[in-house]
Formats: C-alpha cells, structure tokens, sequence
C-alpha cells in the first residue's frame, strides 16, 4: 500500500516537472507620470516601441522587455529635448531594461478567457546604466490568443543616478509613476 503511494506521489511529481514553457512575444508601451514641485505641475510622459520576451510554465511567467527612451513624449519639444538629453542622457542609455521574476498566477495565462487582476510582481528595472528591484501589480485577460497585460509600479529618480531634473526654479519630485502596457502571442516558430 506504502508502495503504491510513493510510486502515485512520484509519478505526479516528475509529470509537474515536465511542464512545457512556452515563449509569448510582447510589444506595447510604456508611460510616467511625475508631479513637480510646485504641486500642480504634472508631467505625463508616453511612448510606443516595447518589445520582449515571456516564458509560460503553467502558471509561473517571467521575461524580460526592453522600451526605447527616445520614444517618450510629454507634448513639450524643449521639455522632451531636456529630459532625452540632460537627464535620461538618451545618447548614452539608449533603453530601459525591465526584467520580471517568476510570477505566480491562478492559471495559465494563455487560456482564452482568462482574467486575473492585481497579480503582484517584482522585478530589476535598469535605466541609465544603474539597475534597482521594483515590485508592482499587474492587470491581465487573455483574448483572441493575446494575452494584455496593465502593469503598474513606483520608482524613485535617486535611485537610478539621474541629476535632479529642474528648470527655471521648478523642480520634479522624486516619486514617478510608471505604467507599462503589454499584448503577448504565442511567439513564432523558427
């Protein structure tokens, strides 16, 4: 009887080992939002051209993506110019880098008609050559085989080295909001 437990309990365990990752191309885009001192001054920051990587097992994903920072757009050409070029120094770090830890979900992510909201992730964010954890929530449904996926986090601009951003006796607080949007398929064979 001991034996035919062990052998049941060993058999589900190397079939749970066998799980198939499964690669998901991601593109999408990225956003910020940073309030200045004065308070009332809100800078909204957003740009299309991310791309990455997901790997699926079961219902563990991780990956990584990467957002073009010469992209970002905040509607103001000589403040675009002055962020790019003084502060994220655009020329030297031509990207951020977002790296995702294994993230625990109730299902498989791939399933059509799956929905699970403010899945919590952590991660390594790497913008202007210094690399910092952040950990956020994310929003996803799969539909039409795309999985999307609304991302939400915090960073501090001291963390990542950047000179104080400010112009002409206003200055950016150093809490941002970042928003990051994905849509994932099934990568292609090659």
């Amino acid at each position: 009887m001991y034996l035919k437990i062990a052998l049941l309990l060993i058999a589900s365990a190397s079939s749970m080992s066998r799980a198939t990752t499964l690669g998901l191309d991601v593109t999408g885009s990225s956003e910020f939002i940073a309030t200045g001192k004065p308070g009332f001054i809100k800078i909204d920051g957003l740009g299309n051209g991310l791309i990455g990587k997901l790997n699926v097992s079961g219902t563990l994903v991780s990956g990584q993506m990467s957002f073009p920072l010469n992209a970002l757009d905040t509607g103001v050409s000589l403040r675009d110019k002055h962020m790019k070029e003084e502060y994220l120094e655009v020329q030297k770090f031509p990207e951020a880098q977002l790296s995702i830890n294994q993230v625990k979900l109730a299902a498989n992510p791939v399933t059509e008609g799956f929905s699970q909201a403010k899945v919590p992730f952590e991660g390594i964010l790497e913008v202007h050559g210094t690399k910092h954890s952040v950990n956020g929530f994310i929003d996803l449904k799969t539909n039409s085989q795309i999985t999307s996926g609304d991302a939400h986090f915090a960073i501090k601009i001291s963390d990542f080295g950047f000179v104080e951003p400010k112009f002409m006796g206003m200055k950016v607080n150093d809490d941002v909001e970042v928003k990051v949007h994905i849509d994932a398929k099934k990568a292609k064979l090659e």
